[in-house]
């Protein structure tokens, strides 16, 4: 695994921040991972990608969890949600996605989904 320099952990922290909060435009995310993926760090900013959306999906299931009154309902909006973060994460993150397609790994919108089916079926 590659050792990530403090700027591009910075970088990293941009992005994730962008995602999380928007408080970063969808281009300069978009710019950033393209800098990024040119620089070598595809394979590392996608694993983190992939594991945030875990975390995300994670934590939609716990709220649903926790109240059973219309789950059907909460699990459908989870769903909906899940797929919409993670249609702008790929958007955002269009050029990682294909520099990854190329090794064999799954698309960005796979892992989203998947994420969210692993997490409801372990819960």
């Amino acid at each position: 695994k590659i050792k990530m320099t403090t700027y591009v952990e910075s970088q990293w922290e941009v992005l994730r921040s962008g995602l999380e909060n928007g408080t970063e435009s969808r281009e300069s995310l978009y710019r950033l991972v393209e800098e990024i993926c040119l620089e070598g760090y595809a394979n590392d900013f996608y694993e983190r990608l992939a594991l945030m959306l875990f975390a995300s999906a994670q934590n939609k299931v716990r709220e649903i969890s926790a109240d059973q009154i219309g789950l059907l309902q909460k699990m459908a909006l989870a769903w909906e949600t899940q797929s919409k973060e993670t249609m702008s994460v790929r958007n955002i993150c269009l050029y990682l996605d294909r520099s990854i397609l190329h090794q064999g790994c799954p698309s960005l919108k796979e892992v989203g989904c998947l994420a969210l089916r692993r997490v409801l079926q372990s819960e």
